[in-house]
């Protein structure tokens, strides 16, 4: 079996924190955490007057193998965390693609703002991606069992003149099963004309 084709349970992966520092004057920091869905980035920034923490990134486990990592980690640190995942995971987890679709034509997703299990994960909509009728959010391994989702979907109009915006909000709890799961959020216009984000697992 092809190395790409191996669904990794991260499951018993011992937590852990690993930091960098952006500057000599050691007041603009970032942290990875290992979480059970993926990499958290947190940053804490005393550089500026206005400083303090905030959210840095998400990555899949798959994303960090596959794309490498964010944030200008370090090449050692890097190193460190690839060796430890690969310890401790083992084949035979599961693996979740989260995506969103569209059927309505004259909308385009501007903003999204996706919790998965109560971790934000990054969804950085750009003009090219906004175009497309499918959106990928999660693409990666997952424990199996029960998990809770919630977003905040912003749309705006694809008539720049109309600038008008429609915030479609929800939340929601599905089970993975071993193997590949998906689960799809559907934008549709309902017949009064209202936006509405279902979803199929």
């Amino acid at each position: 079996m092809n190395e790409e084709d191996i669904i990794w349970d991260y499951s018993q992966v011992p937590q852990k924190v690993w930091k960098w520092y952006f500057n000599a004057e050691e007041d603009h920091w970032m942290e990875v955490h290992i979480k059970p869905s993926g990499l958290s980035y947190v940053g804490t920034d005393w550089s500026v007057q206005s400083g303090g923490g905030y959210f840095g990134g998400f990555q899949t486990f798959d994303e960090f193998f596959h794309d490498g990592p964010i944030q200008n980690m370090p090449e050692d640190i890097a190193t460190e965390l690839r060796r430890h995942l690969e310890t401790h995971r083992v084949p035979g987890g599961a693996k979740l693609r989260l995506l969103h679709r569209t059927s309505v034509d004259d909308l385009v997703l501007e903003r999204a703002f996706v919790h998965l299990d109560d971790k934000p994960i990054t969804i950085s909509i750009d003009e090219a991606l906004a175009q497309k009728q499918e959106v990928v959010f999660f693409d990666g391994s997952i424990g199996i069992g029960d998990h809770h989702l919630g977003f905040v979907l912003i749309f705006k109009s694809k008539r720049t003149e109309d600038g008008k915006r429609w915030k479609v909000r929800d939340e929601f709890t599905f089970s993975i099963t071993s193997g590949k799961n998906t689960v799809q959020l559907e934008t549709i216009r309902e017949e009064d004309g209202s936006i509405r984000v279902h979803y199929h697992c």
